[in-house]
């Protein structure tokens, strides 16, 4: 058996080693960033795990159209708070649908922040329990409702919501509209 002190200098060192190798493993990023950037420069700009998210899932749909020959949806404030209420509100108050427990459906929420005749026609696509945008992208194509969603042609603008948390732990929502 070793002596005391050298037991004690052994056992800090081992946890030590196992303490930096926690912490260099848990600050890796767990998503890539948006159109292929570092997801230390998206931080470095200031933005938010949220924004990011949000980001990459407007990047994915933007590729998908592309790809098909269709114009790049912008991104509108009025559908990204109207996204972003509807993902925290899921993960606040434990539900996954598109009628929140008010009765309000996507339209409804997007009249909260502007003129509902300004977006016609509406369309979202909800998702929950993924553990990164990409993966949720791919389910909605993967689904002939909601990729008819992302692949309308009548859609010229997007918004995009993230919230964590609740029972499925992240909560992904698309709005889509056409600006009047």
């Amino acid at each position: 058996m070793p002596p005391p002190t050298l037991a004690r200098h052994t056992l800090l060192a081992a946890f030590t080693v196992v303490a930096l190798l926690l912490l260099s493993w848990t600050t890796q990023p767990t998503i890539a960033a948006a159109d292929g950037e570092d997801a230390s420069e998206s931080q470095q700009r200031g933005e938010s795990r949220k924004e990011q998210i949000q980001s990459q899932i407007r990047g994915c749909v933007n590729r998908k159209r592309t790809h098909r020959g269709l114009p790049p949806l912008q991104a509108a404030g009025p559908l990204e708070e109207a996204a972003s209420l509807h993902a925290s509100s899921m993960s606040k108050h434990g539900f996954f649908d598109h009628v929140d427990p008010r009765g309000r459906d996507a339209g409804d929420r997007v009249a909260i922040f502007a003129r509902k005749s300004r977006y016609l026609p509406i369309g979202e696509n909800i998702g929950a329990g993924y553990r990164r945008a990409k993966a949720v992208c791919e389910a909605w194509m993967d689904s002939a409702s909601h990729r008819a969603n992302i692949l309308n042609p009548d859609f010229t603008v997007i918004g995009a919501g993230y919230a964590t948390g609740g029972q499925y732990g992240s909560y992904f929502v698309q709005v889509f509209g056409r600006e009047r």
